[in-house]
């Protein structure tokens, strides 16, 4: 998810191989705050607008399901009800989840990945998927190259 003051929220999925090459990439046009939904939605308005609206967009139109979804957004980890790859996320301020119970972690070099609890028995085949992964390039340079390519589509639309 990026923010743009004056345009709103817009989201990206990139699915890329385990080379790291871009399988797929989609992205959604900036969603602005709706007040009555945020006034509606209360504290669960951002989960609301990024999985449902967002995430729920990009996923449907995405044509290659793949083994794992990464986030570094919390809001998106209800995802992990609605998909059947495991939701992990990698939070860019480290701390940020560490009291949350209902998510279960792993650690993959010198970084905690999240996902969800009801995952447990799945953390061995993820970590070791992740770790295949980052024998390439690190985990979350992926998730630079999303925020770069909807920076560039803003600017673009503009």
């Amino acid at each position: 998810m990026v923010e743009t003051p004056d345009l709103g929220f817009s989201g990206g999925l990139l699915i890329v191989n385990t080379l790291g090459r871009p399988i797929e990439f989609h992205c959604t046009a900036a969603v602005k705050i709706n007040r009555a939904q945020k006034i509606l939605y209360g504290r669960t308005y951002h989960s609301f607008l990024f999985c449902d609206q967002i995430a729920a967009s990009l996923i449907e139109h995405a044509r290659t399901q793949p083994q794992a979804y990464v986030t570094d957004c919390v809001d998106l980890m209800p995802l992990t009800e609605s998909v059947e790859a495991p939701v992990l996320l990698l939070p860019e301020e480290p701390g940020v989840v560490t009291q949350r119970k209902d998510l279960g972690h792993f650690k993959l070099h010198e970084r905690q990945l999240w996902f969800g609890a009801f995952e447990r028995e799945q953390a061995e085949p993820i970590r070791s998927l992740c770790e295949r992964f980052c024998d390439t390039l690190p985990i979350e340079e992926p998730l630079d190259r999303i925020r770069e390519a909807i920076s560039e589509a803003q600017a673009v639309a503009r």
